[in-house]
């Protein structure tokens, strides 16, 4: 790329930590879920406590497979309309399947509600007084885990408050007619509107997994950094017994790291990371990030392979690149 695009992105990334800036989530989908049994069929089927989730709030938890392996991360919104499901677009109809093979006579019900719908993020430290501008709304609970029903110019706006690592993050669902509204908005609030590679770049930085890439059948929640999705004193759902034990006995055997790569590195994906001769993990995301001048990557690395001192390289046909750990992401 030139150094306009790069002098672009670097401001862009500048507007998201610094200031604030707008993201459509065009991968992202929504189901409306309908029916007396859907929280307690979803709470029976996933690593969190759905069942107790309250009016105008909202909760992550992940489906799992009876041997305590990823099916789907889904986002669970409760506003006193509806009750939402958001996920990545390209695996709703696996999620209505998954769920519908263990529905005997629960009342539950799907609708994909996605062609009909946007979801923008606003991130960054003034996200919350960019949002009380554009809604005239004066009091907020911006608590993550919190959601606000509204409307702008008489659309229905669902706002729900997060938080990725230190930065606010709100999410914005609204009538999907609305989008080109909205941008137009964000313009005149001086608001950034990052580009899918920016965003990218925050995402593997703050090490949150991705369907496709990290949150596949092959890895359990507590090896995707999903940790806060899993409750461990609820009540039985499908794989608990698996990810229990992997957590109480210490038994994880993969750990989701960040890594800087060289600039001229040229990842692809799955490549292998090694670490003296051996194997010890695989690369499932990467970006190059302009504000570093350097990749920046996802990795699957072997738990006992973690080790500060390590010196880890990628592996491309033969060649090596040398890996600098931006982050372990272990807790102990």
């Amino acid at each position: 790329m030139n150094q306009l695009t790069a002098n672009k992105e670097i401001k862009q990334y500048k507007s998201l930590v610094e200031s604030c800036g707008l993201i459509q989530l065009n991968n992202m989908g929504v189901l409306r879920a309908k029916g007396d049994d859907v929280l307690d069929l979803i709470d029976r089927l996933s690593t969190n406590e759905v069942s107790k989730l309250k009016y105008n709030s909202w909760i992550d938890t992940v489906l799992t497979t009876n041997k305590g392996r990823i099916v789907a991360q889904i986002r669970l919104l409760k506003s006193p309309k509806q009750i939402l499901i958001l996920s990545d677009n390209n695996i709703l109809a696996k999620i209505i399947e998954w769920i519908d093979f263990y529905t005997f006579s629960e009342d539950v019900e799907f609708e994909n509600i996605s062609e009909s719908t946007s979801l923008f993020s606003l991130i960054g430290p003034s996200s919350e007084a960019i949002i009380k501008n554009i809604t005239n709304l004066s009091n907020i609970n911006s608590n993550v885990g919190s959601s606000i029903s509204t409307c702008i110019e008489e659309k229905d706006l669902i706002l729900n408050f997060d938080q990725i690592g230190d930065i606010p993050k709100i999410d914005l669902i609204l009538d999907g007619h609305f989008h080109q509204k909205l941008i137009s908005l964000a313009d005149k609030q001086n608001i950034s509107e990052l580009t899918p590679n920016i965003y990218n770049v925050f995402r593997i930085e703050n090490r949150l997994p991705v369907h496709g890439a990290e949150l596949i059948d092959k890895y359990n929640p507590l090896e995707a950094n999903l940790l806060d999705n899993i409750s461990f004193n609820k009540g039985c759902y499908v794989g608990q017994e698996v990810v229990a034990r992997l957590n109480t006995y210490d038994k994880v055997r993969m750990q989701l790291v960040f890594l800087y790569l060289g600039k001229n590195c040229d990842p692809t994906a799955e490549m292998a990371i090694i670490s003296g001769s051996n194997q010890v993990g695989i690369l499932t995301s990467f970006e190059f990030s302009f504000h570093a001048d350097k990749w920046v990557a996802l990795a699957y690395i072997k738990k006992s392979q973690c080790v500060p001192g390590n010196e880890y390289y990628a592996v491309r046909e033969g060649v090596k690149f040398k890996c600098e750990i931006g982050d372990f992401g272990l807790t102990d």
